[in-house]
């Protein structure tokens, strides 16, 4: 982890026994990673080249901590609401 990531001896260790005690943290974190890189994807497909990382980083975070799926409906909703290009 130091070598590879950059983060200091102790930064290194202590993400170590993070995943250690909290194995599913990682996955979660995964998991979270690749279904908001894919409900990106869907966005960006609607927008085409109207698309903004920023309004998008925006909306995702806009409600604070949510679901998944409560995320992805957010996002349908808002994409929907976009007049058609």
């Amino acid at each position: 982890m130091a070598k590879q990531a950059g983060f200091s001896a102790d930064d290194a260790a202590a993400y170590v026994d993070r995943i250690a005690v909290f194995p599913g943290l990682m996955l979660s974190y995964g998991f979270g990673e690749l279904e908001i890189t894919r409900i990106r994807q869907q966005a960006e497909v609607a927008f085409g080249p109207k698309f903004e990382l920023q309004a998008f980083h925006d909306r995702v975070l806009a409600n604070g901590g949510i679901t998944l799926p409560m995320l992805r409906e957010v996002i349908r909703r808002w994409v929907a609401a976009q007049p058609p290009q």
